[in-house]
């Protein structure tokens, strides 16, 4: 789509592409881990809930990010990427995969979404999608995307940061709902 509104022949596609994920392969060594993650995950693992990771990265990036944060990525029970055969996002097929993985219905599933797409795809797959905006970006939900953008993708809810997150909110049994100050939720 890009290279047609671009007027940008075959081979320049590819090779704007190319030099997108090679910025991209290159970034990913220095991502930190996003405040709040780690407790939800934790929490999760306490009360056995199963944990997929969904993202638009190759194999390659989420290896070099799996290197940096170990921790997070053992907690995963699948890690679904597009390099897998599954199309990426909006489509729901990464989102599909990882809920039969875990043998879990996707209605039993809620996900927590950087981008309206990634939104879009879970909603796609009849899953509850919260939308989180990065805190390091602009505008009132972080990133690019208004709280408008992942409400119109199908988010039922949108938070600012993972740290919002309220897990009672969406149905999370009773006795995880004890933890949830240290979640730290605020209006």
């Amino acid at each position: 789509i890009l290279g047609a509104q671009l007027r940008l022949s075959g081979r320049q596609v590819e090779d704007v592409r190319g030099d997108w994920v090679a910025a991209l392969e290159d970034l990913f060594p220095q991502v930190t881990e996003v405040v709040g993650v780690s407790q939800v995950l934790s929490h999760l693992a306490l009360y056995n809930i199963p944990v997929a990771f969904v993202a638009g990265a190759t194999a390659s990036s989420l290896g070099k990010l799996a290197e940096r944060h170990p921790r997070l990525f053992e907690q995963a029970s699948i890690v679904v990427c597009p390099s897998q055969g599954c199309r990426g996002r909006p489509y729901s097929d990464m989102y599909l995969k990882a809920a039969r993985h875990m043998n879990v219905s996707p209605h039993d599933c809620l996900t927590l979404n950087g981008s309206p797409a990634g939104v879009a795809a879970a909603a796609n797959a009849h899953m509850c999608p919260i939308g989180v905006g990065a805190p390091e970006g602009i505008g009132p939900y972080g990133g690019w995307a208004d709280a408008s953008d992942f409400v119109g993708a199908g988010a039922r809810s949108v938070i600012a940061t993972v740290e919002r997150l309220d897990p009672c909110a969406f149905g999370f049994p009773s006795q995880y709902c004890i933890a949830r100050t240290l979640f730290s939720p605020k209006p």
